[in-house]
């Protein structure tokens, strides 16, 4: 089990074109494909390896607020699961992206949510 780095933040935005302006032209931050998650929404790549994801809904969305997130990307998301399960933590099933990234969600000791992403090429 490792944690690599922090892979991306997730920004919810009202005006995903105006946000991804804002960050693309003033900016200068590079857009990189997405997949259809379902939702609009833009990313960006941020410096050499880190990300940003503009989540395509409002402060009012009654969306859940799992997407208000911060993530790291991590190897062995089972053995991750196995020690946050032994430390008292209820976990949500992992979830696998179209991009075939897997993502556990959990939260710290104040709430936040947090993601462990499991991109395909960091599989054990």
């Amino acid at each position: 089990m490792e944690i690599l780095g922090i892979d991306h933040v997730g920004l919810h935005v009202r005006d995903v074109g105006r946000s991804l302006a804002f960050y693309r032209d003033l900016l200068g931050m590079q857009p990189i494909e997405r997949p259809d998650l379902g939702f609009p929404g833009a990313w960006l790549r941020v410096g050499a390896t880190q990300e940003l994801h503009l989540i395509g809904r409002g402060p009012g969305d009654p969306s859940p607020p799992i997407e208000r997130h911060w993530a790291v990307a991590a190897r062995d998301l089972e053995g991750w699961r196995a020690r946050l399960h032994q430390a008292g933590h209820e976990l949500p099933p992992i979830r696998s992206r179209p991009d075939g990234a897997r993502q556990q969600f959990l939260r710290d000791p104040d709430g936040h949510v947090l993601e462990l992403l499991q991109r395909p090429e960091d599989r054990a």
